[in-house]
């Protein structure tokens, strides 16, 4: 009988607990879901609800356009080894319909140069930073020059 109560009292601060864990998760979640949104949205606008032309050093990111992965057999003697890459384009300012629809001409010219490569040729930190300054110019050619101000890498697998 000393069992029973003792159970009893422990089930309502365990359900205290738990609801409690609950909505420090979806606090939590929430925050993520934003700070997505705001991040794949391109960062807002600024100066009283103009779209934002350039962006300074230090002041965050500006309109980003996220790119499908790459993924693509290196110029390897029999194709074996492949390269799987995510890249995200920050852009000078927010894409128009018509930029938009040439993100699939980008696309294809970053997986033409990127099949040219060889394994030796992407493995170093070096290496890396010439693949984003080639995938740069790339779409800067596409979308005209000093459109892309920065290339990141948010995947890369040599296999």
């Amino acid at each position: 009988m000393a069992d029973d109560a003792t159970n009893e009292e422990e089930v309502p601060g365990a359900k205290k607990s738990k609801t409690l864990l609950f909505v420090i998760i979806g606090v939590v979640l929430l925050g993520v879901a934003a700070g997505a949104f705001i991040l794949l949205s391109g960062g807002g606008e600024e100066g009283g609800g103009k779209p934002r032309k350039s962006r300074h050093r230090g002041a965050g990111l500006g309109p980003t356009v996220p790119m499908a992965n790459l993924v693509v057999n290196l110029n390897e003697p029999g194709g074996t080894r492949y390269l799987k890459m995510g890249v995200v384009m920050e852009m000078g300012a927010p894409l128009n319909e018509k930029e938009t629809t040439l993100t699939i001409k980008v696309r294809d010219r970053m997986i033409v140069y990127l099949s040219g490569l060889k394994s030796s040729e992407v493995l170093s930190t070096q290496a890396k930073v010439k693949i984003k300054e080639a995938l740069k110019k790339i779409a800067n050619e596409v979308f005209g020059s000093g459109s892309v101000e920065e290339v990141y890498i948010k995947e890369f697998v040599l296999q």
